[in-house]
């Protein structure tokens, strides 16, 4: 399944758009200068570069912080190398608390020599590689790491099984599956329930013992 990938430069503002079959537009867009909503803990931290998909992106280039696939970085000119990764490092640790369904959360930090693709891991920390723009391998990098944006696969939760994010409230409801497994006659039964409306409350601590709260909207109000 090969992606149809398009370049636009305009008026400064970078769009990198890339169309699977069968998926929905997932768009990255120059966001240095906005602030997403919808954040768990109302940060107003401003990631240069945020993917998400098309019918997630509002108005004036924003979009919730849940909807976010990616939050990346340009490096900062002047800035030493680890002053430049440090710099990238804050967006994936908001990205990981806003997202309770993804195991991983991926960021990007871009500079003259090199894009380094970043890979938050909740319970464990941030890990990172970088891939020089000249090397003849990077397509087969940047495709793999754009495929898992998609789909994140066995990175992420299963028992997230949908998101619905409502643009007007800045608020999004998953629904989370719960699985239960039982023996009758000696045969394993496997039965699912699907729990609906869960809306983020809290989260806490990324990178060490990982804490969302979710509450149901239909039955408690702030």
């Amino acid at each position: 399944m090969s992606p149809l990938l398009s370049n636009l430069i305009f008026h400064n503002e970078f769009y990198l758009l890339l169309d699977f079959k069968d998926h929905s537009l997932l768009v990255f867009k120059s966001t240095e200068n906005k602030v997403h909503r919808g954040h768990v803990t109302d940060t107003e931290c401003r990631p240069d570069i945020t993917a998400a998909f098309v019918k997630h992106w509002g108005t004036n280039a924003t979009t919730l912080w849940p909807c976010v696939r990616l939050a990346g970085e340009d490096a900062s000119q002047g800035k030493s190398k680890e002053d430049q990764k440090k710099q990238a490092m804050p967006y994936l640790h908001y990205l990981i608390l806003a997202r309770p369904d993804l195991y991983v959360a991926r960021g990007l930090l871009i500079s003259e020599e090199s894009i380094m693709f970043l890979f938050a891991i909740g319970g464990r920390g941030i890990r990172r590689f970088a891939v020089d723009w000249s090397h003849t391998e990077l397509y087969k990098s940047m495709y793999a790491f754009v495929y898992c944006l998609y789909d994140p696969g066995h990175f992420g939760d299963p028992s997230y099984v949908k998101m619905i994010p409502d643009l007007q409230t800045n608020l999004v409801a998953y629904t989370i599956r719960i699985s239960t497994k039982t023996q009758v006659d000696g045969v394993e039964k496997e039965e699912h329930l699907d729990c609906p409306n869960f809306t983020p409350l809290h989260a806490t601590n990324p990178f060490g013992t990982r804490t969302h709260i979710l509450f149901i909207k239909s039955i408690f109000r702030y």
